[in-house]
C-alpha cells in the first residue's frame, strides 16, 4: 500500500478519470439538455440567469401568488417566485431572481442578484451583483455589492455595508 500524499494536487481529468477507465468503472449517460458547470458562485449565478432566460425569455416571470405594490419597478428579465412580497418604491433590476417566500421592504434596490428562499430584506437596502442564501435577514439601509455571497441563516444589521467579493459563512450575525 502506498501512503497518501495530501499535499499533491489531483486533476480529475488527468488522474481520476484514467484510473477509473483502467479499473473499468466508467459508464456513459447521454444527456440531451443543457449542462453548465456551477463550481463557482459566478458560474452558479450565470446558470440561474440562463435558466430564467429559457423560462421567461426577455420578460419577467412572476408566480401568481407574488404581491407587488403598485409602484414597484421591474426591469426585465426577472424571476419572482411563490409568495414573494415587494413593497412600495422598490426596484428589481434586470437579471435578478427572487426565490420563494422572499420579502422586499420599501425602497429596496436589487439588480443582477439571486435572493434565495425565505430571505427578508428591510427598507432602503441595496443589493447589487450578489448571491444571498436562504433564511437570511438583511437590515434597513444595508449595502451588499458585487460578487458577495452570503450563506444561509445570516443576519445583516441596519446600515451595514459589505464590500465587493465578501463571503459570509452560514449562521453569522454582522452588526458592525
Amino acid at each position: 500500500k502506498k501512503s497518501l500524499d495530501y499535499e499533491r494536487k489531483i486533476s480529475i481529468a488527468k488522474d481520476l478519470i484514467p484510473l477509473l477507465i483502467r479499473k473499468g468503472d466508467v459508464y456513459v449517460y447521454r444527456h440531451d439538455g443543457l449542462w453548465i458547470d456551477i463550481g463557482s458562485p459566478g458560474d452558479y449565478f450565470k446558470a440561474n440567469i440562463h435558466a430564467i432566460k429559457i423560462l421567461c425569455g426577455k420578460n419577467t416571470c412572476a408566480d401568481p401568488t407574488a404581491e407587488l405594490d403598485s409602484d414597484v419597478k421591474i426591469e426585465d428579465p426577472v424571476f419572482i417566485g411563490r409568495n414573494v412580497r415587494i413593497k412600495n418604491g422598490s426596484v428589481i433590476g434586470s437579471e435578478s431572481i427572487l426565490m420563494n417566500d422572499v420579502y422586499i421592504g420599501r425602497g429596496v434596490y436589487i439588480e443582477n442578484s439571486l435572493i434565495m428562499n425565505n430571505t427578508h430584506v428591510e427598507d432602503y437596502s441595496i443589493i447589487r451583483g450578489a448571491i444571498i442564501g436562504e433564511n437570511n435577514r438583511i437590515g434597513r439601509w444595508a449595502r451588499i455589492y458585487r460578487e458577495t455571497v452570503l450563506g444561509s441563516s445570516i443576519y445583516i444589521g441596519d446600515h451595514i455595508c459589505l464590500p465587493p467579493k465578501t463571503k459570509v459563512l452560514p449562521y453569522k450575525e454582522i452588526n458592525e
